[in-house]
């Protein structure tokens, strides 16, 4: 809850995973995009010993075709994390409008871990995912090569940018996503969020789509698995707990 400010500004919760360093072993799932985006400036500086392998500013309409840096190269697929080892990117991806005022999800699926992560959100406060991908990549004073994390961040925003890039016409905006919410000094910003993690059944080893039941949500899998938790996803919409 916000409260006593006013103006346009960007704001998202910023979840950080720990990653394995097998290439791969994560799985990422999200409810469906509109599009994603690679961020369009240089995310990564060689001039500070970081390295960065998407191609920036390139649109896409799923995770597992991200065009990569190298003319020739074989899409990204981003739905298997962490990535090549070296590098460090910066994604946004544009949730679908939420026409069944259902939550928008992301699942990061850690097999070998026994356990999945999970956010929920109402796409239409906070309408996109950053996905912060670090896999040392930075060389530089402070990271010296050993950070391996991946951020999931659902926000209204411009990528990583700030206030002022948000505030300002940019890519995202034009192609109709608000980069901003508006405070307003006489009345309270509530952003309602929800993550959580579960234990794994035995052989459970993908997501096929989500579903919601009054107080629970039931993750599906290809092969017909469910696991069902007691998650009061209407907080989202009514704020209420009980």
């Amino acid at each position: 809850e916000i409260e006593g400010f006013t103006g346009k500004v960007p704001l998202g919760h910023h979840a950080t995973l720990a990653m394995p360093e097998q290439e791969g072993a994560v799985k990422i799932y999200t409810s469906n995009i509109r599009f994603g985006m690679t961020y369009p400036g240089i995310f990564s500086d060689p001039k500070s010993r970081e390295y960065q392998s998407l191609l920036p500013g390139t649109k896409w309409e799923s995770l597992q075709k991200v065009p990569r840096a190298w003319k020739g190269s074989k899409d990204a697929d981003l739905s298997e994390m962490p990535g090549p080892h070296g590098y460090a990117d910066l994604i946004q991806v544009v949730n679908d409008p939420n026409v069944n005022n259902q939550p928008a999800w992301t699942i990061a699926l850690f097999k070998d871990q026994g356990f999945l992560w999970f956010s929920l959100k109402d796409p239409e406060v906070l309408n996109s995912t950053v996905f912060w991908m670090e896999n040392h990549g930075r060389h530089g004073h402070p990271w010296n090569g050993r950070n391996n994390c991946l951020g999931l961040e659902d926000v209204t925003a411009y990528f990583a940018d700030g206030l002022a890039a948000s505030t300002k016409d940019n890519l995202l905006n034009q192609a109709g996503v608000s980069t901003t919410v508006d405070l307003q000094a006489d009345k309270p910003t509530k952003i309602h969020y929800i993550q959580g993690a579960l234990k794994l059944p035995e052989n459970f080893t993908d997501i096929q789509d989500v579903g919601f039941q009054a107080g629970k949500i039931n993750l599906i899998s290809t092969s017909g698995q469910i696991i069902s938790a007691p998650v009061r996803h209407e907080f989202l919409k009514s704020g209420i707990l009980q």
